[in-house]
């Protein structure tokens, strides 16, 4: 197999090729099956996902040119990787539409730019796909798993810079130096072949190229994962990238853009034959022509907002109105105070980034610029309007009716209303704490959740059965894989790697994964850490066999690649390496360069727990910014290396969380806040911790006991009689709850569940301890500083709570409570709600 090659040196700027119509025809033809079927069937969308079921999908992959090989309907839309593009393409060029006249079900709908797409000329054609497809169509949402290393490194460019100086119709092959390691990459090239392959998927459907698999994860739901071994540029292909590097990404998709390019298409006109793209048809039909669904500037929206079933309001607004406008009807029809931030997620998730905000949220689409009859609202939208960031009010939007011109009004109105509003702020003088709920909801209440408990241990007991039931030798791979279930065998395979066998029948499987195992084992060793290591080193000094009990997740984590399984032998609970395995890892265990990386993984595990214990959310670039200032540099190549050794730390230790918005210490509650208040502090820098503070906070279970967290020990041991466990136990959860800002009042009655607090002077002397800690705990939202660090600028954390009336449990003293509109009884001057107790 040859090289790849160092394209920049060795090619010749080559003449201009035009594109030939016989060239484009297979995009076109695919496409317009995929309308054909679309506009010919009544199609269904599935409900969650909102994307074609398993039927439809199955039916138009065994028509297109361009399919996957699949035998029977079996997988949705996101499986077959053509039909999804084609889905988003037509889409977002307007010749679909979602139906949404029906709250139960939601169809495909053609609409008058199926014509229009229809009267273009193939070059026409072509050149609307991919402008759509290149410019429109949002990368962060397509290539979600590998976006950071494609967009946010230009990955792209670097390829295409040195792809587009190939000759058409040469095989470009990847150069991996070692197959054990496939991110250790030296060039942009492999680079892309490796954090690519839905792109490249993507392309060759544009004719770009020939590409073969050389593995990846081969899921139903993503090819993001797929690697590829070869790509073959056509000379089609060649054409497009130069054009595409005439300008720089962020010029083009949406994701990145900062210029529209409205001149997008000329980068391209030289490579087609003369006078066959018209722009200015391209463009007319990307225009927003209305399908007699959507509204202009005269007409008005009726728009019902739901808190639940019971609760809702429908509003009528102007279409000249903005969402803010929105936002205020929302808050007079619901007797809210308007007194946080807002924001309208048009596909209905929370904290994605397909949204208009209040303008105080930063540099986002703003929702007092964001006016109706612009955004292609369509009859039926749904979307959600989420309101006050911290306490998260989630209502469902969606647009009823739009009338137009003749039965309009230009003024905003709350036309009907069912069910009382809740209150924003619940009064706790309208609680008594015995009588919140009636002695037989309490009963229903316990006795559900006592089922819930019921059930959750018997499946925690059924589960342990299964992994520590009596096993005999021989201890062979074969024989551990053969007790597999189907589901387990798969989860190894995907787990390593292995693609291109998931149609295999179980016994099938267990011969692929017989084979393979022993030559992934280096690949699998090269993503631990040392402890994850040493589990395994020490069964393999004990003749595979080691007693020994770890937490289910951790067992879980080795039978996950094959390498240890568990049972019980002769009544021991065991963990147990096959013994094919056993001289396989011992050659590895005298590998210098494979310690090195396990020690470096370590390092990476430690230190990012660390970050994540104090500073609790992170964005991933912040991560790796912050980490590399702890470490030896992580280079471009290291990344995907980086990402894969943190996944294995998640599963292993359950101490970090991982969501859209980044990575989080496990006990993060709301870690969109956390970035939130991160954010308004753009111009404090993290705390500076030192290397050795970062490398023990990483460690399972850390917990700093500062001065502060010592003293409220030392005070509750000397006041109550408890052991230092216990006492540690219950400071410990008190950091917790001042992380979380609970109130003074709920760290008291906290508290109070474990304690006697039953005189003022013992309620004082518990204050100025809380007052202490809160103070000199470093907390997450202002970046890993103590409060008491940043006091000039940070007042509103130094509040004299030592002074706050709170509740005893005495009958001599007087019980004070406080409504919420209150005025605080701290002396600040501020509402209660806003001060004491927030």
């Amino acid at each position: 197999m040859e090289n790849n090659k160092d394209l920049s040196n060795t090619r010749k700027e080559e003449p201009k090729q035009n594109i030939t119509e016989k060239d484009i025809l297979p995009t076109l033809q695919d496409f317009q099956i995929f309308i054909d079927y679309i506009a010919s069937n009544k199609v269904k969308l599935t409900k969650n996902r909102q994307e074609l079921g398993k039927k439809d999908s199955f039916a138009i992959n065994s028509l297109l040119s361009n399919s996957k090989d699949v035998e029977e309907p079996r997988y949705l839309q996101s499986y077959y990787p053509t039909i999804s593009l084609f889905f988003h393409i037509a889409l977002k060029i307007g010749i679909f539409e979602i139906d949404y006249s029906k709250s139960s079900v939601q169809y495909l709908m053609a609409t008058s730019k199926l014509q229009q797409y229809k009267a273009l000329n193939n070059y026409n054609k072509y050149m609307l796909l991919f402008k759509t497809y290149w410019t429109l169509l949002d990368f962060e949402d397509i290539y979600a798993e590998t976006r950071e290393v494609l967009l946010g490194f230009m990955c792209i460019e670097d390829a295409f810079m040195e792809l587009s100086k190939a000759t058409a119709g040469e095989k470009i092959v990847a150069n991996m130096a070692d197959s054990n390691y496939p991110f250790h990459l030296n060039n942009a090239i492999d680079r892309f072949f490796v954090a690519g392959g839905a792109l490249i998927h993507h392309l060759s459907v544009f004719g770009f190229w020939a590409y073969e698999e050389a593995g990846g994860t081969d899921t139903a739901d993503d090819i993001n994962g797929t690697y590829v071994k070869t790509l073959t540029p056509t000379s089609l292909g060649i054409s497009m990238m130069k054009g595409c590097l005439e300008r720089p990404m962020k010029e083009y998709n949406v994701h990145l853009r900062q210029v529209y390019p409205k001149a997008f298409e000329k980068a391209y006109l030289k490579y087609f034959p003369p006078n066959v793209i018209d722009l200015k048809v391209i463009n007319n039909v990307l225009e927003n022509q209305k399908s007699g669904v959507q509204g202009d500037q005269d007409s008005t929206y009726i728009f019902k907002v739901s808190l639940n079933n019971q609760i809702w309001r429908r509003i009528r607004m102007p279409a000249s109105s903005t969402f803010e406008d929105l936002h205020d009807m929302i808050q007079a029809a619901f007797d809210f105070d308007d007194d946080h931030l807002f924001a309208f997620f048009m596909d209905g998730k929370a904290w994605s980034h397909k949204a208009y905000w209040d303008e105080r949220s930063g540099d986002k689409p703003s929702a007092s610029k964001a006016v109706l009859h612009t955004l292609n609202l369509i009859k039926g939208k749904k979307f959600l309007y989420l309101f006050d960031f911290g306490d998260e009010w989630r209502f469902d939007v969606i647009l009823e009716r739009i009338m137009d011109k003749e039965n309009s009004t230009q003024k905003a109105e709350i036309i009907e209303i069912k069910g009382q509003s809740p209150a924003q702020y619940p009064d706790w003088d309208d609680f008594e704490e015995e009588d919140d709920i009636d002695e037989l909801e309490e009963d229903m209440m316990l006795d559900a959740l006592r089922k819930l408990h019921e059930d959750v241990e018997k499946s925690i007991s059924k589960r342990e059965l299964e992994l520590w039931k009596e096993i005999e030798a021989p201890f062979t791979l074969s024989n551990f894989l053969q007790g597999l279930t189907k589901s387990e065998l798969t989860a190894i395979r995907q787990k390593l790697g292995l693609s291109g066998v998931s149609g295999l029948k179980k016994g099938e499987l267990v011969e692929v994964l017989e084979s393979q195992m022993e030559g992934l084992m280096k690949k699998t060793i090269s993503q631990l850490d040392d402890n994850q290591y040493k589990v395994i080193k020490k069964a393999a000094k004990h003749n595979g066999i080691v007693e020994m009990e770890l937490p289910i997740n951790q067992v879980e984590f080795y039978r996950g690649y094959g390498v240890l399984f568990s049972g019980t032998i002769n009544g021991q609970r065991a963990l147990i390496m096959p013994k094919e395995l056993i001289s396989a890892f011992e050659k590895l265990d005298q590998d210098f360069q494979l310690h090195k990386k396990i020690e470096k993984n370590t390092e990476w595990i430690r230190i990012t727990q660390g970050l994540l214990y104090y500073y609790g959310t992170l964005k991933a670039n912040t991560l790796l910014d912050l980490l590399s200032k702890y470490t030896s540099r992580i280079e471009f190549t290291e990344y995907l290396d980086f990402f894969e050794v943190l996944e294995n730390a998640r599963e292993y230790y359950r101490e970090i969380g991982h969501n859209e918005v980044g990575y989080f210490y496990y006990r993060v509650f709301k870690p969109e806040q956390v970035l939130e208040e991160h954010k308004k502090r753009d111009s404090l820098d993290y705390y500076p911790f030192s290397y050795d503070e970062l490398y023990k906070a990483g460690i399972e279970g850390f917990v700093d006991k500062n001065t502060a967290f010592c003293n409220f020990v030392k005070f509750l041991m000397r006041n109550y009689t408890i052991p230092m466990e216990a006492a540690e136990s219950l400071v410990e959860e008190c950091v917790y709850l001042i992380q979380i800002n609970e109130s003074p009042q709920n760290m008291i009655d906290f508290l109070k569940e474990h304690l006697e607090i039953n005189h003022i002077q013992v309620l004082q002397e518990v204050m100025q301890q809380l007052f202490s800690l809160s103070n000199n705990t470093r907390q997450w939202e202002i970046k890993g500083y103590m409060p008491s660090e940043l006091a000039t600028t940070e007042e509103k954390y130094l509040q004299p709570i030592q002074k706050t009336k709170l509740r005893t449990s005495s009958n001599d003293e007087k019980q004070i409570k406080i409504g919420r509109n209150d005025l605080c009884s701290c002396g600040s001057g501020k509402k209660y709600k806003r001060c004491c107790g927030k």
